[in-house]
């Protein structure tokens, strides 16, 4: 248990504050074996030539991975109550951001009657919402798989920003406000969207990874289900603004949770900052995870485009894609 906290992403800024470095290992690194063997490359290639150049990355660069396949620091290997504890907090925090879309609609009534609008207009507050949580998930699905970044600072980024918008929400006093907030809160909902089913095939086998991926369904379903039960009888008491602080009621201790206790599961982002740490513990600059090494020679230019225009090219470009979407 001590490692979903030391590894969460409290853990993680302060060891990082401490030592200036991140490690989301379990275990010292220890074994790290040659990418290519010498024997490969051709005698005749040139030396200034750009397949020259590769092979002899390829020759003097070192993959550093998993210490066999019973590593403890693989996600897939880390213990069921580790694995069943991050589940469970991705499925709250799943239901917290999709309750969030039909809390709105029992103050919708008093929305309307008190800033003198139709029924259509009112309704925006619950469909700007569900738009946010779907455009946010092309921004912040392709940034979690850069290994440089993972799952983590999606979560706890978006997480704060959502539980702060609820705030707002609920003191506004103008239509244009209210559906703004509404638009934005939907948007940094989107992280559970986009990236909670990453984060489970993360940890889970293949054979064990339906199961996860039905329960975390199971709960996205509940949230707009609940959502009016929830929230009708307290605004009635209360007043139309208790739903967006109920909101944050529900959310609040859920993102602590997560902040304290869901550790980094992404395979790329773990060996990543392995290979950083032993570069900077031995002094051997070609040490370099498989991530890094297919993106050695990509320009920062390209991996921006492909984490953040690509996904939104092919939704545009793809008619079977863009219908889906729509």
């Amino acid at each position: 248990m001590s490692y979903l906290f030391r590894h969460s992403s409290v853990g993680t800024a302060l060891h990082y504050i401490r030592h200036r470095s991140f490690d989301f290992s379990r275990t010292k690194a220890k074994a790290i074996s040659p990418l290519s063997s010498t024997d490969d490359i051709p005698a005749t290639v040139p030396a200034d030539s750009t397949i020259g150049a590769e092979l002899k990355l390829e020759q003097s660069a070192t993959l550093v991975s998993w210490q066999g396949p019973d590593d403890p620091s693989n996600p897939q290997n880390w213990p069921m109550i580790d694995k069943v504890l991050m589940t469970t907090l991705i499925a709250l925090y799943t239901f917290a951001v999709y309750v969030g879309s039909s809390i709105y609609t029992p103050s919708q009534t008093t929305v309307q009657e008190l800033f003198h609008v139709s029924h259509v207009e009112g309704s925006l507050g619950l469909a700007l919402y569900v738009l946010g949580y779907g455009l946010g998930c092309l921004l912040f699905s392709p940034i979690s798989e850069i290994p440089a970044i993972g799952r983590n600072p999606p979560y706890a980024i978006s997480g704060f920003l959502f539980v702060i918008l609820c705030i707002p929400t609920a003191l506004v006093n103008n239509y244009a406000g209210l559906m703004v907030l509404r638009f934005l809160l939907g948007f940094m909902a989107s992280p559970c969207l986009a990236t909670a089913g990453a984060s489970l095939a993360d940890i889970w086998t293949m054979a064990q990874f339906p199961f996860a991926v039905a329960l975390w369904a199971a709960t996205a379903a509940m949230g707009p289900a609940l959502g009016p039960t929830l929230s009708t009888y307290a605004v009635r008491a209360l007043g139309w603004r208790f739903s967006a602080w109920e909101l944050m009621i529900i959310a609040g201790p859920i993102y602590i949770l997560m902040l304290c206790m869901l550790p980094e599961s992404s395979a790329p982002t773990i060996l990543y900052y392995k290979a950083k740490r032993l570069r900077e513990e031995t002094g051997n600059w070609n040490l370099m995870s498989d991530a890094e090494k297919k993106q050695k020679n990509l320009k920062a230019s390209s991996l921006l485009f492909d984490a953040l225009i690509k996904p939104w090219e092919i939704n545009a470009l793809d008619p079977a894609i863009l219908f889906t979407t729509i």
